[in-house]
Order: structure tokens, then sequence, then C-alpha cells
């Protein structure tokens, strides 16, 4: 399995705000089947000790989501340097062909926090794929799609949006 889904749960929608949540997993492209997943919940006061903003308006949207969301983003906060040296580990020795996220959002705010921390991004940036994109080339529109999971979970979102992935894809080759 050498495609990665990536989601991030914020509180701003910015590169410089603060993630909360770093959701991934690896996947079969053509079956939609999981592998190797990550899930780490990032320290809020550290993010900010380390310079990263709160943008009230999200943090004010959060405050209308599921209660099973907010307290999902809560448990077990990490400081934010072992979280991004968690997600290296969980990278290592693995090869990644593509990067599914949404690429406007996840990557240029995980890239962020590689780069304000000081440390080497470890993932190409040829490599990622925009899902946007492909469910705008499939023709998909998945707003009343039914899913299971807490909506706003960086880990279950992964999982749902590998699901819409694998059949746009199928959509596209034929």
């Amino acid at each position: 399995m050498n495609d990665l889904m990536i989601d991030l749960e914020t509180w701003g929608t910015n590169p410089g705000c603060v993630v909360v949540q770093i959701g991934a997993c690896f996947f079969d492209n053509r079956t939609g089947q999981i592998g190797d997943t990550f899930s780490y919940n990032i320290d809020a006061r550290d993010s900010v000790k380390q310079g990263f903003v709160i943008e009230v308006d999200t943090v004010l949207w959060w405050l209308n989501q599921d209660k099973a969301a907010q307290d999902a983003v809560h448990r077990n906060p990490v400081i934010v340097q072992d979280t991004l040296i968690a997600f290296n580990r969980f990278l290592q020795d693995k090869k990644v062909d593509r990067v599914w996220c949404h690429k406007g959002f996840d990557f240029p705010l995980l890239a962020a926090y590689y780069r304000k921390m000081g440390m080497t991004f470890p993932l190409n940036h040829w490599t990622f794929r925009d899902l946007h994109t492909i469910l705008d080339l499939a023709k998909m529109n998945i707003k009343n799609r039914k899913r299971s999971g807490i909506f706003h979970n960086g880990l279950d979102d992964c999982r749902f949006q590998v699901e819409y992935l694998v059949e746009a894809l199928r959509i596209i080759n034929g």
C-alpha cells in the first residue's frame, strides 16, 4: 500500500494556525483496504507556545460541532515536536507514491508545522494529490453521502475519504 490519506483537524484555516489532530492511513487505491493508521492529538497550548495561532472563527465553528468530535480532538494531546517525530516514525521505511488530502488545506498547514519546528518535511510535494479535483473529475457530490465514524475526527475522515476516492478513481478510470 503506497497511497497515504491525510486529514488534519485545526483551529484555523491558514498556514501557521493551530493543528489539533493529524489523522493518516495507508490504503490500496483499487480496493479501499486500509493498512497502517496514525492518529495523534496535538497539544494546543504547546502549539501556541511554539508560535502557532488560534483563529477565533474556526474555534466558534468547532463549538457548533458534535460533542464526540470535540472530545476526540482533546484526548491525550501530545506536544508538537513529539507528534511530528511520531508521524516521521509512522512513515519510516514506507514507500509513499501518492499522498491524498485537500491539497490546498492539509498540505500547507502540515508543511508549516514542520517548517516552524525546524524539521524536514517527510513527504515530497510532488506526491500530493487533491481530493477536490478528483471529485470534480468524477462528477461526484459527497454532501449527502452516508458515512461511519465521527465527523471531524482525522482518522475517521481519512477512512471516509478513502472510500469516496476509490469510487471516484473507478469512475474516472472506467
